[in-house]
């Protein structure tokens, strides 16, 4: 191997591994905002205590997680992603072993969101 060649395979393995991290961070973060719409549009319909709430439910939530880049403003936006997109589904990745083979191979499910925000608890 000669430098043109390291230059080569050290830029190919940077571009290509900075895409896909860059990927599933994207899909995290929007699994996660819609998530929150969800919850939010949850209790906001049917919470036991919502009434006790009402308007402030989004400021109260901010108040009490203190997180940064969890305000107000946010939570508002993700229970629009929710409400515009309620049929989301999200992607689960799992790794599984052939047992008799050995081999390792990755799956990707798509799952109905809806099993992710219930108010079953």
């Amino acid at each position: 191997m000669n430098f043109e060649a390291l230059v080569k395979h050290i830029s190919t393995i940077q571009n290509t591994l900075q895409a896909q991290a860059a990927h599933a961070v994207n899909l995290a973060l929007t699994s996660r905002n819609w998530l929150m719409g969800c919850y939010i549009v949850e209790f906001e319909q049917n919470g036991e205590d919502r009434a006790a709430y009402g308007e402030q439910l989004l400021k109260k939530l901010e108040q009490r997680l203190r997180t940064k880049g969890l305000n107000e403003r946010r939570f508002r936006e993700f229970r629009r992603l929710y409400l515009v997109y309620p049929q989301l589904l999200l992607l689960q990745t799992i790794r599984v072993t052939n047992f008799k083979t050995g081999e390792k191979k990755r799956l990707f499910l798509l799952l109905p969101a809806h099993i992710f925000c219930s108010q079953q608890e």
